[in-house]
């Protein structure tokens, strides 16, 4: 635990001046989970919070991945689309199974005003009725707890006498969360990430956005466990992750409509899976389909890697293109199908060469046509086609 979650669990442990955190909803594993924002996140959105400048309510967080408005308390993502999610302020919890969940603002500075005035006057045992009809209940300091409302019926329907669901512990504080500390402002390297078919990345039915999240921090990891002298004295930055995604471009509601009205009856859950996933190899050798393909995530890497470097105008590190399963290939026949480009009027074969001048923007690393030779005389360049597709234009 950190100097600064000491002091955030500590002013809170005790009874003493509580300190508040901001959180954001998201969802894993399929449910609405409350996590914290990293220590430094929720230090400057608390700071922009009390100043009441209308000018300051927007706040950029995780690495620059994300945006609060304040005013709205909501969190988007920046590089892609995605529904924008909730964000409190918290201070007071209840907990559910395993984990707890902030309450709202409103009943949080209730609950902190009747803690406040228990604690002064040492008298406890206090009942305090919350807006949406429930009970929080003071026995002490330590031991509160949350009574729900009382379930006349059960699972069936059948009315149940004196059915009382069980109360929950609730908690004040921050004392049994773990806060990063927050990401590091240098960015030495940035991977966007490619994905395969189908929509969703791996068996808990993520999506490529979320599948990121784990690569940056394996990367993280990494960093800190073999360079830890150099990330200690700022030598060394992070890597930063960009996911690129083109299956929604390729499935749009008239391709899925067409598919539908020629998918049998029969064996459904296998047909929508073919549909969903397999079917996309057969996209990508499709001489309409393909082009839809090959133009998304030519344009996607372009836009975002221009928006990174509007947001990061001090960036001078590389950029690396990393694919799984079809989208491997994707970017393999992106990036052989590059034309050098010219740079102050000089056409650059590889702008990675040590001592050649390097300008912006960079998108990608250029690659040349493979050749190998053998002992018998095989052609091994590449077509105009890539591999094995029909003609098509590749975008730069």
């Amino acid at each position: 635990m950190s100097e600064n979650q000491e002091d955030l669990s500590s002013s809170s442990s005790d009874g003493g001046k509580l300190t508040k955190h901001w959180f954001y909803e998201h969802i894993v594993d399929g449910k609405k989970r409350w996590t914290p924002f990293n220590y430094i996140d929720s230090q400057k959105i608390e700071e922009n919070f009390l100043s009441h400048d209308p000018n300051k309510q927007i706040i950029t967080t995780d690495g620059g991945r994300f945006e609060v408005n304040i005013s709205e308390r909501k969190r988007s993502s920046i590089y892609w689309t995605s529904e924008a999610t909730e964000v409190r302020r918290c201070s007071w919890f209840y907990k559910i199974d395993s984990r707890f969940v902030p309450y709202d603002e409103g009943i949080a500075e209730l609950l902190e005003s009747e803690y406040t005035e228990a604690l002064a006057s040492k008298e406890w045992h206090r009942r305090i009725e919350i807006p949406n009809g429930e009970q929080v209940v003071f026995h002490d300091k330590n031991v509160m707890v949350h009574f729900q409302q009382q379930s006349n019926f059960d699972t069936w329907g059948t009315p149940v006498a004196n059915a009382i669901a069980k109360p929950r512990v609730v908690k004040r504080g921050l004392d049994d969360f773990h806060i990063d500390e927050g990401d590091c402002d240098q960015i030495d390297h940035v991977l966007f990430m490619v994905h395969g078919i189908g929509s969703v990345c791996d068996l808990k039915m993520r999506t490529v956005e979320e599948v990121v999240d784990e690569f940056r921090s394996i990367a993280q990891q990494l960093v800190q466990a073999h360079y830890r002298t150099a990330y200690d004295d700022s030598k060394i930055g992070r890597v930063e992750v960009l996911p690129v995604s083109w299956y929604n471009a390729l499935h749009s509601d008239s391709i899925d409509e067409k598919l539908k009205s020629i998918t049998l009856d029969s064996i459904p859950r296998l047909r929508n899976f073919t549909n969903e996933t397999l079917l996309d190899v057969l996209f990508y050798t499709s001489p309409v389909f393909s082009q839809n393909i090959i133009n998304t995530v030519a344009n996607s890497l372009n836009k975002k890697f221009s928006m990174f470097l509007n947001r990061n105008p001090s960036f001078k590190g590389r950029v690396s293109l990393a694919g799984h399963s079809l989208g491997s290939l994707i970017l393999f026949d992106l990036l052989c199908h590059q034309k050098p480009f010219e740079l102050n009027g000089e056409n650059i074969e590889n702008p990675d060469e040590p001592g050649t001048p390097v300008g912006r923007p960079k998108k990608i690393s250029v690659h040349q046509p493979l050749h190998k030779t053998e002992s018998k005389p095989i052609d091994y360049n590449f077509g105009l086609s890539g591999t094995g597709q029909p003609l098509m234009k590749y975008p730069q």
